[in-house]
């Protein structure tokens, strides 16, 4: 079962790598600004379609100043989500340490 599911996320992968940049900008052309920039302010740079979103921003002229008190509110949330996440994975760990 493992291992099909593992087949099943990389292939999801290589797949999703098949996107050519210049699609990947196009897709953002109808987006608002306000989901784009959030979106954009928050994701890691290592996100696949960072670049993409950069280029629409810049292709656009969208100033994404506004949207950064509230980019950063979300991404506060977000690390305490995943704080919370990690903590409670480590819990369940431990115990199953302990057992």
């Amino acid at each position: 079962m493992m291992k099909k599911l593992l087949g099943i996320v990389v292939l999801g992968l290589l797949l999703s790598g098949c996107t050519s940049t210049k699609d990947k900008i196009a897709s953002f052309q109808t987006q608002s600004p306000h989901d784009l920039c959030i979106r954009f302010l928050t994701l890691p740079a290592w996100n696949d379609y960072h670049y993409a979103r950069s280029e629409a921003i810049k292709k656009r002229d969208i100033d994404c100043t506004p949207f950064q008190a509230e980019a950063d509110a979300k991404k506060k949330n977000d690390d305490k989500l995943w704080d919370s996440g990690k903590k409670a994975l480590e819990a369940v760990i431990d115990l199953e340490v302990r057992n």
